[in-house]
């Protein structure tokens, strides 16, 4: 509601003072409104009112902050080539401005998302040269990193990119039954115990830090943190958004009625605020607005497969895990498969335990029989296999979940050795 008021407030100015100095910033105010809204439909009225800014009011002091507004919606459009133009712009007209780091980091993260990853790395590490003090430096480094343990350290013998740390502690005294795992930015983990009813944290270096909340009386089986660090806890009969929860209705196939979902096993939320859920209840992945709201062009991903678990990319793809962990399934943002990861006779193993997924969208599967990380491009490339090897530093004999941090360090829960262990 305050953001409509907002909305007709910053029309108002646009529409009596048009040729003023306050026209521009209003319509950057229109387009930020309409991007915080982070709705698809309302990202080309935010372009729009971003370009209109650029391209009528080029001598405004809003100029370079209106370049990343409309990079940012054609980013969240799919548009990376585009979106890369528009950062770039800023780049070379606005070099010294306060969003400068900003733009350099996300021309490399466009170039990221068009393949192009030698072209990636580079704007990635003038972030880093250019603006190492800045908040957006920690970020490209983090991106270099994944990077380079997966395209340039394989190609040397002598590196060891996945090397146990000793210095991560990951000590647990009791673990039931553990569910899931995830990290956040900075490198914290979360580990859900379904048995225990618990979400404990732990620091960067595998000390436990106290639970995220209190659930034991909601009983936890997942959560998933987004690209805000934002936390979502999946419990039997809705999703804890922090401190809210969100519950959702649902009908049985055939039916028009609805009623309460319960059983909910994962919930992962898109760059849009949408969550998308699955359920013992029924098949499929569900898929809601910020409301709770059915959102009706999804519902294709409302198919007749049992998932346990979902995941979403920071290009709102969507990762599905069959209920008999045989298959892999990755959708578009749009819901149509573009991807399928199994056994072949070329990778060969008898489930995956677990799935994670990078921040740069690589997708890594924790097998059973033989044990091992396989690491995959986003297209589905094998690129990397961790064996687990009984005996030695490397070993993860029951490993039950896993998560990558956000510079693509592994971290997979060994149930029966009692710790997480971190490669990396």
């Amino acid at each position: 509601k305050q953001l409509d008021q907002s909305l007709g407030f910053f029309q108002q100015i646009k529409d009596k003072y048009t040729n003023s100095n306050s026209a521009p910033t209003a319509y950057y105010y229109i387009g930020q409104i309409y991007l915080s809204r982070r709705n698809a439909n309302d990202l080309d009225e935010a372009f729009a009112n971003f370009e209109r800014v650029t391209r009528v009011f080029p001598s405004s002091d809003v100029v370079d902050r209106a370049l990343i507004g409309a990079g940012t919606a054609l980013k969240w459009r799919g548009d990376f080539d585009k979106a890369y133009e528009e950062f770039a712009k800023l780049k070379v007209r606005f070099s010294d401005s306060p969003v400068a780091p900003q733009a350099q980091l996300e021309m490399g993260v466009c170039a990221l998302y068009s393949d192009h990853y030698l072209e990636a790395s580079t704007d990635f590490q003038q972030v880093i040269d250019r603006f190492p003090d800045s908040d957006f430096a920690k970020q490209a480094r983090d991106y270099n990193t994944i990077l380079y343990r997966l395209y340039v350290a394989p190609a040397s013998d002598k590196a060891i990119i996945y090397a146990p740390d000793p210095s991560f502690s990951g000590t647990i005294a009791e673990i039931d039954d553990p569910t899931s795992l995830t990290s956040d930015s900075q490198g914290n983990l979360y580990l859900v115990d379904k048995g225990k009813k618990t979400v404990t944290a732990f620091d960067s270096k595998g000390k436990a830090a106290g639970s995220v909340a209190s659930v034991s009386s909601v009983a936890p089986y997942s959560i998933f943190v987004d690209d805000r660090d934002k936390k979502y806890v999946a419990t039997e009969t809705s999703v804890l958004a922090d401190k809210d929860a969100v519950s959702f209705n649902y009908s049985k196939p055939g039916k028009s009625e609805t009623e309460p979902l319960q059983e909910i096993r994962y919930a992962a939320v898109n760059e849009f605020g949408d969550y998308f859920v699955v359920s013992n209840k029924t098949t499929g992945i569900l898929v809601y607005d910020q409301k709770g709201a059915p959102v009706p062009s999804l519902s294709s991903l409302r198919n007749e497969k049992e998932y346990i678990k979902v995941l979403t990319n920071s290009r709102n793809q969507i990762y599905a895990l069959d209920k008999q962990r045989k298959q892999l399934n990755v959708f578009s943002s749009e819901g149509r498969s573009i991807l399928l990861l199994g056994p072949t006779t070329q990778i060969d193993f008898d489930k995956i335990e677990d799935f994670a997924v990078d921040r740069i969208n690589h997708i890594y599967l924790l097998t059973k029989n033989p044990r091992t990380v396989m690491v995959f491009d986003p297209k589905g490339k094998l690129l990397r296999t961790i064996a687990s090897t009984k005996g030695t530093a490397v070993a993860f004999e029951d490993g039950k979940v896993l998560t990558v941090g956000p510079s693509g360090a592994i971290f997979v829960l060994d149930k029966d050795a009692h710790r997480i262990l971190k490669f990396g």
